[in-house]
């Protein structure tokens, strides 16, 4: 559903991790700054670490944050989405929209994972 956590994470600290995709030339400025509100006022992040859902020339961040699941339910929200030629196939994808003030409050790390 696009949260992961390793075993160990669910015992004490548990991390949240979500997937944002940009292009290449905003990276290093994301790893470096943080994000930054779009023109929508929020930072989208995708269903998981799949490069199928990001454009073409976009790379993949993988963000991990120091909250659990839970604490990210507010941005959450799911939408159906029909599979590319097939109306009968409609699934449900979790997406979340978070402010970036909050994102960058709570990251503890970002790693690009791969280009599309």
């Amino acid at each position: 559903m696009g949260i992961s956590m390793s075993e160990g994470d669910r015992q004490a600290n548990v991390e949240a991790v979500l997937w944002h995709a940009t292009w290449p030339e905003n990276v290093a400025s994301i790893q470096a700054n943080g994000f930054r509100d779009g023109d929508v006022g929020w930072v989208w992040f995708g269903p998981r670490g799949d490069p199928s859902w990001a454009l073409s020339g976009e790379v993949i961040l993988e963000v991990v944050f120091d909250l659990a699941e839970e604490d990210l339910k507010p941005y959450r929200s799911v939408t159906n989405v029909e599979i590319q030629g097939d109306p009968c196939r409609i699934y449900p994808q979790t997406t979340y929209r978070i402010p970036a003030d909050f994102v960058n409050a709570h990251r503890k790390g970002i790693r690009e994972i791969s280009p599309t």
